[in-house]
């Protein structure tokens, strides 16, 4: 993950609470199948409350996720964070 960002390297808490809507069937099944079936229903997830933090960096986030016709997330989360000042973004490395 530090490819990605070096910020991804480090451990991190998460406390997530999410709320699952449109899933109907709980049989095993392959992710995009399952994707389409969700967003065939109107189904979304909502954030109901989600906190990081890592270090000094804190951030909380809510909001709704829908999934667009084309397989992709659709929506909007309100976050707010803390902390970010203090995040070496490595671009200068």
């Amino acid at each position: 993950m530090q490819e990605v960002h070096p910020l991804l390297a480090e451990p991190f808490d998460a406390d997530v609470r999410t709320m699952l809507s449109g899933l109907k069937d709980f049989s095993p099944k392959p992710w995009p199948q399952r994707f389409r079936e969700i967003q065939a229903a109107g189904g979304h997830v909502e954030i109901v409350q989600s906190r990081i933090q890592q270090g000094d960096l804190v951030a909380v986030a809510a909001g709704t996720l829908g999934l667009s016709a084309s397989g992709r997330l659709d929506g909007e989360l309100q976050m707010t964070v803390a902390g970010i000042e203090k995040v070496d973004s490595g671009a200068r490395h």
